[in-house]
């Protein structure tokens, strides 16, 4: 029953199941709550109720007040609250043989969270909770996490513990304006064990993505348009004022409205490029639809416009993706202007990306559908390949033609994947 709790504590994307686990489990292990900066205003009562129930009872959500909370096999060794806003938490002793110093220290006073075990900081340093699970016994950290209250949407982080801290810096050099972008999902585990829902939504609109003042609108929305979904993205909060997914249902005339007497199930927005349909796309929402491929559903989705097409067709490799999966072309509708159906079937997004390129979090449902795909593919001829990119829209790729040449010399096969079909 303890694996499972575990296995649970580590892979949840749900940060209330999260405590629960960690509630099933604090009788094993050494818990330790350190706050960075404040504890953050969008933490739920019940989440709250729960940290409580981990025997930290003075914690609080109050405004930059710092705090340290510290349970070892259910006991609490500290449950520490600063009396102001200026006056970090500290902690430091032996807790079962093991050297701990843990350290709160809000934004006025130096704006960081310290778990130091045994001589090494596991803190994700994240703004308000960092938490980390220590077996005391076999001398391992089990897991460690953040949790970012303070943004509108509370974020929650995971340490991927199979990499090495150092193996990022030790490996690769990018440019430090980049650095973020690629180190943040070695912070945690991707992989989400939420429960997927699915919706439907009686004589639904389905709205092409439209830019209005800086910001897409479009997605599902009922026959009055009250919105209903669109494409989930996430982006730190320093960059939400450039972030690229719906915000919400925009309105149009009745006589612009085509009205279609089908019942479709809502695919999400697809980009007309392999690479980005991949990785966001095609599996945050069809992964229902395939399931149900045999059912006769139709699938409906919109196209987002890119620089990146090379040609007028704007679907050319959703057409493929499609074929790929088995769904023939007449139960394809792109969505290139309002439509109302009889019904629309909303499945919950399976993958939500990190800036639109990176993935955020993912189900077993979106890693499921392309292992159906794969399925249907033959493995190609070559086992040395250097995929390479054509320099159409963007010339901007430093070092393109050393790097061929490079991986020629080698025996590599080069090719360039824009020439190719998926099938």
């Amino acid at each position: 029953m303890n694996e499972k709790h575990l296995d649970n504590l580590k892979f949840t994307r749900d940060f209330e199941l999260y405590l629960d686990e960690m509630n099933a489990l604090k009788n094993k292990y050494l818990i330790i709550l350190s706050i960075k900066d404040t504890p953050g205003y969008n933490i739920s009562k019940e989440a709250v109720k729960k940290i409580k129930e981990l025997g930290f009872t003075n914690y609080t959500t109050e405004f930059r007040k710092m705090y340290v909370g510290i349970s070892n096999k259910g006991n609490i060794i500290c449950d520490r609250v600063s009396e102001d806003q200026i006056t970090p938490v500290l902690f430091e002793g032996v807790v079962d043989s093991v050297t701990v110093s843990v350290s709160s220290k809000s934004y006025c006073c130096g704006n960081i969270a310290e778990i130091i075990i045994d001589g090494e900081d596991w803190s994700l340093n994240e703004r308000a909770l960092n938490f980390a699970v220590y077996d005391c016994e076999k001398k391992e950290v089990v897991d460690v996490s953040g949790y970012d209250a303070y943004i509108a949407r509370p974020t929650f982080y995971h340490r991927n513990l199979s990499l090495d801290k150092g193996w990022f810096q030790s490996h690769i050099y990018m440019p430090q304006k980049y650095t973020e972008d690629v180190t943040h999902p070695l912070k945690k585990s991707c992989f989400s064990n939420r429960k997927l829902k699915v919706q439907e939504v009686e004589k639904g609109i389905i709205l092409p993505d439209k830019l209005i003042d800086g910001k897409y609108y479009g997605g599902v929305c009922d026959e009055d348009f009250n919105f209903i979904a669109g494409t989930v993205k996430f982006w730190p909060e320093k960059h939400q004022a450039n972030v690229k997914h719906i915000y919400g249902s925009y309105e149009v005339k009745p006589e612009e409205i085509e009205h279609v007497d089908e019942m479709v199930v809502y695919g999400g927005a697809l980009v007309d490029h392999p690479g980005h349909l991949i990785v966001e796309g095609f599996g945050e929402r069809i992964w229902w639809f395939a399931e149900k491929i045999q059912s006769g559903y139709k699938i409906a989705v919109t196209i987002v416009k890119t620089l990146l097409s090379t040609t007028e067709k704007t679907t050319r490799f959703p057409d493929e993706f499609f074929e790929t999966l088995g769904v023939p072309e007449d139960r394809i509708i792109y969505v290139n202007k309002p439509m109302k159906f009889k019904r629309v079937i909303v499945p919950e997004q399976a993958a939500i990306s990190l800036r639109g390129s990176l993935i955020y979090e993912f189900t077993s449902e979106y890693a499921n559908l392309f292992q159906m795909m794969k399925k249907k593919l033959k493995p190609g001829k070559y086992k040395k390949l250097y995929l390479a990119k054509k320099q159409q829209v963007r010339q901007n790729i430093i070092g393109r033609e050393y790097f061929i040449s490079f991986f020629e010399r080698k025996g590599y096969k080069v090719i360039y994947p824009e020439d190719f079909t998926v099938m």
